[in-house]
């Protein structure tokens, strides 16, 4: 009998962005010839308000239609918005422009029987690309994707030249920067904690100190949630999303325990979930104190934790990241110091399964992982992360394995490993052409930059970013703005 029972995902995870092609996708195909309609379209621009990249667009039809904008100069081509729903009063915020150029920008209005209206083409001129951003190289060839890739970087302690760019900004394919957000309504920190997250409504969730913010694509502050002062929750790492406009946030709390590693009564930190609804009120609280086996100490960063912690508290769990999986009401958390990532069943409370070397599923193929980030469930029988690797002698990696629930097996069923060792950050990606997305950021070799990696079904590297300079990154997201029409 299991120790813990085995809960079967139903569905695929939602995709990212409602009513948008998926950001990895081919490019959107526009028929060469569609029935056209003779129904007046007018398009009014104006500039941003939060970002020199950006325009507003403002878009009424003469009868209900959908609407993207088209726009396009000689250096990228013609490019394409995501469509709005259906309508015939539109606001658009046209992203994915390079610094002090000028485009062409044209509304296309698809009515509901398939056939297309224009608006005339105006010009656009965009300011200049914010300064402070790092030099970036990039590398493609064929399959290299569209959209624009955001990235979040920071200074690499404890020695590394200070990041003085934007709080996050995005490129194109050639690595041109055409995004990017630095509002004065961010929480005050020199750094984001966990860069941000794509949303399921197409908005930006960041996580600073004790602060979640959520932000439009355009840079306006959607809400807030903050913890007050005196604080009744902490963050650290990451939080996830729930489809209540809640989050669910990784905190941590402190207890002595007779630990027999240790030799006798230690002051143990392992970590809380917590549920917050929208105003950032506790519903829910689950500890790691209360499920796992304060006795397991499995590797050499939890077992010499107590050497570098502070104040001689040892770093038991060290959870790193939490993702929502709907179709199982279940959070996957990530436990680095554990080297096993464990579910847990929201409504209920109970631990689901643990994965991971000494869990539940016997390892059939592959290799286990160690000291790992960003833990996610792509599928209904799968587990994708990043095994940093650090109690091994192998560069780091992303990897993917699937589980016979049935059976209580695991296999592993692809890696790829990225060239460089990263001893803390890094995310894996599963994007929906079945690409994977590979960041890793943390502290590395001298002179090794900070690199993204997107990798085909293959398993051959399609598109590569490396961050020159000493600085650390711990995410990519990939986002469908600006698509390249075919």
């Amino acid at each position: 009998m299991w120790p813990h029972s085995l809960r079967f995902a139903l569905a695929l995870a939602l995709p990212l962005v409602a009513c948008t092609a998926p950001a990895d996708s081919p490019s959107p195909h526009v028929d060469p010839d569609p029935p056209t309609s003779d129904i007046e379209v007018q398009l009014v621009l104006s500039a941003s308000a939060t970002s020199t990249l950006a325009a507003v667009a403002e878009v009424t039809t003469e009868e209900d239609a959908r609407v993207a904008l088209e726009f396009w100069n000689d250096d990228v081509g013609r490019l394409r918005s995501p469509s709005t729903a259906l309508g015939r009063a539109h606001a658009l915020d046209l992203l994915g422009m390079r610094g002090d150029s000028t485009y062409a920008v044209q509304a296309v209005a698809t009515l509901p029987d398939g056939s297309v209206a224009h608006s005339a083409a105006q010009d656009f001129e965009t300011g200049p690309a914010p300064g402070g951003i790092p030099g970036i190289e990039v590398e493609f060839g064929d399959g290299a994707p569209g959209g624009i890739t955001l990235i979040s970087p920071a200074t690499n302690p404890p020695n590394g030249t200070p990041y003085e760019g934007p709080y996050s900004f995005g490129v194109d394919r050639e690595g041109e920067v055409v995004w990017y957000l630095d509002s004065e309504q961010l929480a005050p920190s020199s750094r984001p904690s966990r860069p941000l997250e794509l949303l399921d409504d197409g908005n930006l969730e960041y996580l600073v100190a004790n602060n979640i913010q959520v932000f439009s694509p355009a840079g306006e502050l959607v809400r807030e949630i903050r913890s007050g002062s005196p604080p009744s929750w902490r963050i650290h790492h990451d939080v996830a999303a729930m489809d209540d406009g809640g989050f669910v946030v990784l905190d941590n709390e402190v207890n002595e325990v007779d630990v027999a590693f240790f030799g006798g009564p230690t002051q143990v930190n392992g970590d809380l979930l917590r549920h917050l609804d929208a105003d950032g009120e506790i519903l829910w609280t689950w500890s790691t104190f209360d499920h796992l086996d304060l006795q397991r100490w499995p590797g050499e960063w939890s077992q010499t934790s107590i050497e570098h912690g502070d104040g001689g508290v040892a770093e038991w769990t060290h959870g790193n990241s939490v993702a929502w999986h709907e179709p199982t009401g279940s959070l996957v958390v990530s436990l680095r110091h554990q080297n096993q990532v464990i579910a847990v069943e929201r409504a209920s409370g109970e631990l689901q399964w643990l994965f991971g070397e000494d869990g539940d599923f016997e390892l059939l193929s592959g290799s286990w992982f160690n000291t790992q980030h960003a833990a996610t469930m792509p599928s209904e029988d799968e587990i994708m992360l990043f095994d940093n690797d650090n109690e091994g002698d192998e560069d780091s990696r992303a990897v993917l394995y699937r589980i016979d629930w049935a059976q209580g097996t695991a296999e592993q069923t692809w890696e790829h490993r990225l060239g460089l060792f990263s001893d803390s950050r890094g995310s894996a990606r599963r994007l929906p052409s079945g690409h994977v997305l590979i960041s890793a950021g943390g502290s590395r070799e001298p002179d090794q930059p900070a690199r993204v990696v997107e990798v085909d079904g293959d398993e051959q590297a399609v598109w590569t970013l490396d961050l020159l300079g000493d600085h650390q990154l711990a995410d990519a997201t990939r986002v469908d703005w600006a698509m390249p029409i075919d």
